[in-house]
């Protein structure tokens, strides 16, 4: 796992535990992890989703069509999704 996605896999104590929750998103070329998409926070109504994408892959592409799928997923369990990031976070507002 790159030094990037660590913010992603965080809250669920590492790469393998955030695989086995279920609760993420990931596109992959070659065995590695160009995108992911995550639940960061897990409400019993909300869902608070971050991505992130590597620096060389525009974020708009792969990362846009991993946050769609988990909103979906976050739906269907009948939760809603969320999205916090700060003003001045142009591209994340962006994503959003």
């Amino acid at each position: 796992m790159p030094v990037w996605g660590r913010r992603c896999w965080f809250p669920w104590g590492g790469p393998e535990q955030l695989v086995a929750s279920g609760l993420g998103w990931g596109a992959f070329h070659r065995g590695r992890a160009l995108s992911l998409a995550c639940t960061y926070f897990l409400g019993s109504r909300y869902e608070d989703v971050t991505a992130l994408a590597t620096p060389r892959q525009p974020p708009p592409v792969l990362a846009l069509a991993c946050v769609t799928a988990l909103c979906e997923d976050i739906a269907a369990r009948g939760r809603t999704p969320s999205w916090t990031c700060s003003r001045d976070n142009r591209p994340s507002r962006l994503l959003a």
